[in-house]
């Protein structure tokens, strides 16, 4: 992901590991895992300074051959200004799904294909405020059986079941659709994994808590009893 310099990427992969290992109560690992990737970029910046600026500049701000504003969403900015306008001339019904407005000039170009840059504007522009309200719900339930996993692991602290690295991807997966148009692209094989594995580990959270962790009870010794017999 650092060579790759996407920082959809980046964002999507480290607010989940977070997330999961502060969940799993592994605080530990999570700061030592920061201060590693602290020391690596301190490192590259005494090493290569120049480097070091380049790489920072083309990952922070994105600067292409037409845009060379330092924004950190110049990349964005067209393509979901654009998105918004189209939605205010159709708010209720939408456009429909895989009908975007292709004469924007500069964003649905060959060669510079962004599409909308985020699957919810995508959604809303495609079903409108009236046919968005099912996906809301879905990404609502989503995110209330991730918080339930989290929850789940919080209790148990158990990093060997096999749900916690698919919960990890439904947050990923969730976090990078707000970057990227793929979420409802039934054509891309990002999309397909996503929901395979999301309905994957719904499943396997439902199991979960049908089969609750029953903590046992302690018992207190008697110490009359004992010293009854004891005394006989």
């Amino acid at each position: 992901l650092i060579l790759s310099r996407a920082r959809a990427g980046m964002l999507a992969a480290s607010i989940p590991s977070i997330v999961l290992l502060c969940s799993l109560r592994r605080i530990r690992i999570a700061a030592f895992a920061c201060l590693g990737l602290g020391i690596f970029f301190l490192s590259f910046f005494l090493i290569a300074p120049e480097n070091f600026r380049d790489y920072t500049e083309a990952v922070i701000y994105k600067p292409t051959e037409t845009n060379h504003e330092l924004s950190v969403l110049g990349s964005r900015r067209d393509p979901w200004q654009a998105t918004i306008k189209t939605i205010n001339e159709h708010p209720w019904f939408g456009t429909g799904l895989g009908t975007p407005d292709k004469v924007v000039e500069g964003i649905f170009t060959t060669g510079n294909y962004r599409e909308t840059g985020n699957s919810y504007l995508t959604v809303l522009q495609g079903l409108g405020l009236l046919g968005v309200c099912p996906f809301i719900l879905l990404v609502i339930l989503l995110v209330h059986r991730i918080f339930r996993m989290c929850l789940w692991m919080r209790r148990t602290g158990n990093p060997a079941h096999c749900a916690i690295p698919l919960v990890g991807v439904m947050l990923a997966g969730l976090i990078h659709a707000g970057f990227e148009d793929w979420l409802l692209s039934v054509g891309s094989y990002l999309c397909r994994i996503f929901w395979v594995i999301t309905f994957w580990a719904l499943h396997l959270s439902d199991c979960l808590s049908q089969n609750a962790v029953v903590e046992p009870v302690p018992v207190q010794p008697n110490y009359h009893a004992v010293s009854a017999v004891a005394g006989t």
